[in-house]
């Protein structure tokens, strides 16, 4: 893996690593003194010259406030361009010599043994391993066995968190499951209190965010969208993405976000042209609100009505960024009706779906867990663009029971055959705050895969004798842009810039490194 990509945890310049090195010796110290007379005559120059020079030396002094971008016309148009904005202190813990955060991607969970190929020859902690390489966790040490079967042991030099480095030594991409990976793979014992079997271990690719980003979008759109489709996607994705990052490292998480719909659906390496071209047209470019950077919000197919942040996820302390305006709904014309999820219907037995109904509240903590029978489910409350955002669900004898729509939707979905009863917090009730669902792939983030699948909150229930029919209007959460819309208004000539604005009202485009 070149120098460039590779986690930095030192001063971020080859100048002030040089500083770190060389220690505070007289004849440096004189040496050092010479050369800060020399730039800050050159300096003083330049200034005369041009006021606004040292604005962009982001190296060495404090970058500018965010400042928000020019507005662009109307149309298609070319790169996404921005001023810099203020880095957050949790940038400068894991980035690349030039800037560029790098994101933390669990791409395997409790894994038990790991084949990696790709390159010939992999750095595996400090050993060069022929591949393919088998690498499995004991007690006490890292087993690597490469291709001609000769094993290397690996001791835990570390309390049970220290990560075993995996890396190329040739400058060819690590090939896991298939996928291609450009970064460096980091592999952290799992906590065995919860881990699926002894010996399981997480895999963690480190990897830029402007190499991570094409793996995702090219899995989030399809292959033949719009290109400033493709750029909306990149800024949305991008902006989510940073958001989670400085969130989980402020947690002391080893990972900042899932390759899965549980935050962002990302597939290694790619050779999608447009997604590539997408992410270096608006390389560095975020959405914020209120000098933060946002969590952008995406789902597949909105149906026409927005979601709300605030009725989806926690907004408890803590999760105070789900109440951010541009992630509220809005009443805004959404050209996803050619989108094949746009209306659907699906049928559940009224018996089947009290058992589903109870099956997830006992899950989830949920007082749904009680209910016997069921006569009736309406529409509690709408949100600003008329979507529902929960719903009464009435049993036979006239009691209720309130359910956020996505609650709904997660219920209607579990199996009903699960009736384990002790259950989760009531915390969890909340749904998977994933950024989105992808449009091409029946599934969503935080419940199970059944047939018939209840796609979206916004419903209509209608019960006739022991058949429930449901009617329904898009595919995900509906929060922020809707990925058809997006892809909608790219065939109608709107620039990347004119679908994120549309999507998010009131959040500035800004540049962040």
């Amino acid at each position: 893996m070149p120098d460039d990509g590779a986690v930095h945890r030192e001063p971020r310049n080859a100048f002030r690593a040089g500083l770190a090195r060389a220690g505070s010796t007289p004849e440096f110290a004189v040496a050092l003194a010479v050369v800060a007379a020399l730039l800050v005559t050159a300096a003083c120059s330049v200034m005369m010259r041009d006021g606004t020079a040292a604005r962009n030396r982001t190296d060495e002094t404090p970058v500018s406030p965010l400042i928000p971008a020019p507005r662009e016309a109307e149309g298609a148009g070319p790169a996404v361009t921005a001023e810099p904005a203020a880095r957050s202190p949790a940038d400068e813990t894991l980035q690349t010599a030039s800037g560029e955060p790098i994101m933390r991607v669990r791409v395997l969970r409790d894994a038990t043994r790991l084949e990696v190929g790709g390159a010939r020859h992999i750095r595996v902690g400090h050993f060069s391993v022929r591949t393919p390489a088998f690498i499995t966790l004991g007690a006490d040490a890292w087993y690597v066995r490469d291709a001609s079967g000769v094993s290397t042991r690996v001791d835990r030099t570390g309390a049970d968190g220290t990560p075993l480095r995996v890396s190329s030594a040739d400058g060819h991409e690590l090939v896991v499951n298939g996928s291609r990976f450009p970064g460096e793979l980091r592999l952290h014992p799992s906590d065995q209190r919860a881990a699926a079997s002894p010996g399981a271990f997480d895999v963690v690719e480190h990897v830029p965010i402007e190499t991570y980003l094409p793996g995702v979008i090219s899995k989030e759109l399809l292959r033949d969208w719009k290109l400033e489709a493709y750029k909306a996607q990149a800024i949305a994705a991008r902006s989510y993405a940073l958001h989670e990052r400085e969130r989980r490292l402020r947690t002391g998480s080893w990972f900042d976000v899932e390759n899965s719909e549980q935050d962002q659906v990302y597939g290694g390496a790619t050779d999608h042209r447009i997604a590539r071209r997408a992410v270096e047209e608006t390389r560095g470019i975020v959405l914020t609100w209120n000098g933060q950077i946002l969590r952008a919000y995406y789902s597949s197919t909105c149906g026409g009505r927005a979601g709300a942040a605030r009725d989806t996820w926690p907004t408890t302390p803590g999760f105070e960024f789900n109440l951010a305006a541009p992630i509220q709904a809005h009443v805004r014309p959404c050209p996803c009706d050619f989108s094949p999820r746009h209306r659907w219907t699906v049928s559940r037995d009224r018996d089947e779906l009290v058992r589903r109904l109870r099956a997830w509240g006992a899950e989830n903590g949920s007082p749904v867990r009680s209910i016997a029978s069921l006569s009736r489910i309406d529409v509690h409350r709408l949100n600003d663009a008329g979507r529902p955002a929960a719903y009464a669900v009435f049993d036979a004898a006239g009691k209720s029971w309130v359910l956020s729509a996505e609650q709904l939707r997660l219920a209607c979905n579990t199996p009903p055959a699960v009736e384990s009863g002790a259950g989760a917090s009531p915390a969890a009730a909340a749904p998977t705050a994933s950024a989105g669902q992808q449009p091409a792939l029946p599934g969503s983030s935080g419940s199970r895969s059944a047939p018939a699948r209840v796609l979206s909150g916004d419903l209509e229930l209608r019960i006739t004798g022991n058949l429930v029919s449901i009617v329904g209007r898009g595919f995900g959460h509906g929060v922020g842009m809707c990925q058809y819309g997006a892809e909608g208004m790219a065939r109608q000539g709107k620039s990347a810039q004119a679908i994120v604005r549309h999507y998010y009202p009131g959040a500035s485009i800004e540049r962040a490194y």
